[in-house]
Formats: structure tokens, sequence, C-alpha cells
């Protein structure tokens, strides 16, 4: 996983309320995050690596500072995120 990781545009910097149950890098370069609520106020912060450039989110997220902040309300799904 760290060696995947370091490919990775993206790091998973911060999470509450919920439960990360996988996060994939794809041949194809998107990122797919699997997870399960836990709690009432879930968050979900990614820290975008120098020179990374977000294309789409399937969830909708406020980026600022070079970070990506997710507030997912289904109980169980996946976020993907694909760049530029």
């Amino acid at each position: 996983a760290h060696l995947e990781a370091r490919k990775s545009p993206i790091l998973l910097e911060h999470w509450e309320d919920m439960q990360i149950k996988k996060a994939l890098y794809t041949k194809e370069g998107k990122i797919v995050i699997r997870y399960i609520l836990t709690g009432e106020n879930p968050l979900l912060v990614c820290r975008l690596k120098e020179g990374a450039k977000v294309k789409n989110t399937t969830l909708a997220a406020e980026e600022k500072k070079n970070k990506l902040f997710f507030r997912p309300e289904i109980k169980e799904d996946q976020i993907e995120i694909t760049f530029q």
C-alpha cells in the first residue's frame, strides 16, 4: 500500500465519523475511495500532491489550499476522483 500511495496524486490526510474500507489508485489514473459512515458529521480531507489537478469527483468537494474536503451523506458508498 505504501508503494502505491507514492504514485497517487493525493494523500488521505484526515477523516472523521467514517471508516475507509479501501483506497485504490487505478491504472487509469483514477482514485477510488470506499467508505462506511460511522457517525453524524463525516469528513474526509485529501491533500493534493504538487502538480495534481482534479478533473472530476463523484461527490462534491470543496477545494482549498491544495486540499479536498468531502462531506459524504450516503451510509456506504465510494468516491471517485479523476485528474487532468
